[in-house]
C-alpha cells in the first residue's frame, strides 16, 4: 500500500467530521431563536424584534391539559426537508387560570410560536397585502402544519391580511368543536381560534388565541404587539 492510500482513511474522517457540525446547524435553525424575556405581563424577543402584552394576571406556562394541546406538527411531510431538523419551538404559552385547574368549562389560551419556514419549500411570507397567491399558501402551510386536539368539525379559515409598521400580517380566524374532559365527563366543546402571523427576520412569527366565545376572545384581540424599530413605538391591536 502506498503513502497517499494509507492517509485516504483518514483524511475522509476530517473531511466528514468538519462537515458535521455545519450540518447539524443548518438542521436546527430554529434552536438559533433565543426564549426571550418576560417581566411582568410582557414578552420580549430582542432577536425578533418586538413585545407582546399579553392580558394581565394570566399564568405563564406549558400546554399540559389535552383541549390545550394546539401545536406546530414539528415533522413537516415534505421529503426535500432533512430528517430531524426542527421546524418550530414555542416561545409563550399563557392562560387565564393555571393549567389543570377545576372550571366550568375551557380555559382561554394563547400561545406563541416561531417557525422555520425553511421547512416549508416554495412558500414565502407575502411582501403585500394585495398577492393573494402568496397569502393563500401560507395560509394553507399553516392550516395543515397546525396540530389540534381532536376535532368533530372545523369551519373555513376567514383572512384577513393587513399592513401595519411596514409588516404584512395575516390574521386567521375560524371556529372549532373540540372534546374537552373533566373529571367524570367529556364534552364537546365550541371553540373560536384567532391565528395572527408575520415574518420577523428569516422567520415566521405566530400567536394562537383559544377561547369558548366572542367575549373572551375579544379580549385576547385587543392584546398589543410592539416593534422595537418603530419610532415612535408603533402597536397593532391583534382585532379582526
Amino acid at each position: 500500500m502506498n503513502r497517499t492510500s494509507r492517509w485516504l482513511p483518514a483524511l475522509m474522517l476530517l473531511w466528514i467530521s468538519a462537515l458535521a457540525p455545519c450540518q447539524v446547524q443548518e438542521n436546527n435553525r430554529i434552536s438559533q431563536i433565543s426564549d426571550g424575556e418576560i417581566s411582568g405581563n410582557t414578552y420580549h424577543s430582542r432577536q425578533l424584534g418586538f413585545s407582546y402584552e399579553f392580558p394581565a394576571g394570566w399564568v405563564v406556562g406549558k400546554a399540559t391539559v389535552p383541549e390545550h394541546k394546539f401545536e406546530w406538527k414539528d415533522v413537516p411531510a415534505e421529503k426535500n426537508v432533512p430528517k430531524g431538523r426542527r421546524c418550530a419551538r414555542n416561545l409563550l404559552f399563557v392562560t387565564e387560570h393555571p393549567e389543570g385547574m377545576r372550571t366550568d368549562g375551557f380555559v382561554p389560551m394563547a400561545s406563541l410560536l416561531v417557525v422555520d419556514p425553511n421547512c416549508i419549500p416554495r412558500v414565502t411570507f407575502p411582501n403585500s397585502v394585495g398577492d393573494r397567491e402568496a397569502v393563500e399558501r401560507v395560509v394553507n402551510s399553516i392550516e395543515a402544519h397546525l396540530d389540534t386536539p381532536p376535532l368533530k368539525n372545523r369551519t373555513p379559515p376567514r383572512v384577513r391580511p393587513v399592513e401595519y409598521a411596514g409588516r404584512v400580517i395575516l390574521q386567521i380566524s375560524q371556529s372549532m368543536s373540540v372534546s374537552v374532559h373533566d373529571t367524570s365527563t367529556t364534552t364537546n366543546e365550541n371553540l373560536e381560534i384567532s391565528i395572527t402571523a408575520m415574518q420577523a427576520q428569516e422567520y415566521w412569527v405566530i400567536w394562537l388565541f383559544v377561547t369558548a366565545n366572542d367575549s373572551e376572545m375579544s379580549k385576547l384581540k385587543a392584546t398589543k404587539i410592539f416593534f422595537d424599530d418603530s419610532h415612535p413605538p408603533a402597536t397593532i391591536t391583534n382585532k379582526q
